[in-house]
């Protein structure tokens, strides 16, 4: 009776401890924030087709509500619950991980750089895209190439108004860059009596082509896929991409997109970023090798023209680790992010000493998937 009753006491001691949390198993929820765009075209894929990543690698997205959570799994058991929140911009993304609002972002390179350089505690994890950058001007406009649109520029009258998605992005910068090299003035906002042409920050991908349609501005400075929108919606004409712009002595594409987190997150869930990331890798090397499955990914995912997409596809890049290509590519940004004075605090301060890269990233992670 007693060897019972002593039984009895150890099975209702156990059913009185409490049950282990996933996160208490080394699973913790990842909040990630991101968006809505075909450079995230390698998550769209992850999330769309997890059986071609369980079967090659066993390493893929269990969805739990579409678009919303997943669960990151490997071998069967659950690695991560992800939290998506495709709300806003590449650049509001970066800005809901340093507001406590996300664990990780997708975002713009340029943002993070900034947000680094102002003192978040935030960190690079892994590159996302590079896409296209382009010039778009107004269907009916005589210019046709780079050289025309300087020209006009150069000589005209008032001056010419060229729309950008965010102040600091990448497009602005090459726009910059190629108007710097033409010897020919350039504002930001207002302007001034010497200018001659005008950049005016939009503040959202979306309010691109409606103004160049409604003529509040006479061009516009744009990544893919607008270029490719712009065309089919007969809104306006690509005129010019990065490689036919003066002055960017290595027409290598800007970093673009890039992921980032929370620093004392990717302390404590090292090893559920670096899988997370990971599989964001193979995803990636999968769209470069599927152009087609990735355009209809990105159509099917963010509801947008399929045929955009598919132009639009063949000149994104998606980074596949943080190479040579992409070492350079970063480090021609943030010079020209320096000389602009867009970087000013200890991103910039870490750059003139060539000792920024710890700071930029999380070596871990990066060593990590880059293997």
């Amino acid at each position: 009776m007693k060897a019972v009753f002593a039984l009895f006491s150890i099975l209702w001691a156990l059913l009185l401890l409490p049950s282990c949390s996933s996160e208490e198993e080394g699973s913790p929820t990842i909040r990630l924030a991101l968006a809505p765009r075909d450079h995230n075209a390698a998550l769209y894929l992850a999330a769309l087709h997890p059986e071609y990543f369980q079967q090659n690698g066993d390493l893929y997205l269990r969805e739990i509500t579409p678009k919303k959570e997943y669960e990151l799994a490997e071998g069967g058991k659950t690695a991560a619950r992800i939290i998506l929140d495709e709300s806003g911009d590449e650049i509001q993304a970066i800005k809901k991980i340093c507001e406590g609002q996300a664990d990780i972002s997708l975002g713009s390179f340029t943002e993070i750089a900034k947000e680094i350089d102002s003192g978040q505690k935030i960190k690079l994890i892994a590159p996302i895209a590079s896409g296209e950058t382009g010039l778009v001007v107004a269907k009916e406009s005589p210019r046709n190439d780079w050289k025309s649109f300087a020209a006009a520029a150069r000589f005209a009258k008032t001056p010419i108004r060229i729309g950008v998605e965010a102040s600091g992005s990448a497009p602005q910068m090459a726009i910059e860059n190629a108007f710097a090299a033409e010897g020919i003035p350039l504002a930001i906002g207002m302007g001034g009596p010497s200018s001659k042409a005008t950049l005016i920050n939009l503040h959202s991908t979306k309010n691109l082509i409606p103004a160049l349609r409604t003529g509040l501005v006479d061009g516009i400075a744009a990544k893919q896929p607008t270029l490719a929108e712009a065309e089919l919606m007969g809104a306006g004409k690509v005129i010019a991409k990065i490689k036919d712009f003066e002055g960017i002595e290595d027409k290598s594409l800007f970093p673009c997109c890039a992921a980032c987190a929370d620093s004392e997150f990717a302390k404590k869930n090292k090893k559920a970023l670096e899988k997370l990331m990971t599989l964001f890798m193979r995803a990636s090397r999968y769209a470069n090798e599927n152009q087609p499955l990735a355009a209809s990914s990105a159509s099917k995912w963010l509801g947008t023209s399929e045929t955009a997409e598919k132009i639009a596809m063949p000149t994104l890049t998606y980074w596949e680790g943080f190479g040579k290509s992409w070492e350079d590519s970063a480090y021609e940004c943030l010079k020209s992010m320096g000389e602009k004075g867009i970087l000013r605090g200890q991103l910039k301060r870490a750059f003139d000493k060539r000792k920024y890269r710890g700071l930029l990233l999380d070596e871990d992670i990066a060593k990590k998937i880059s293997n």
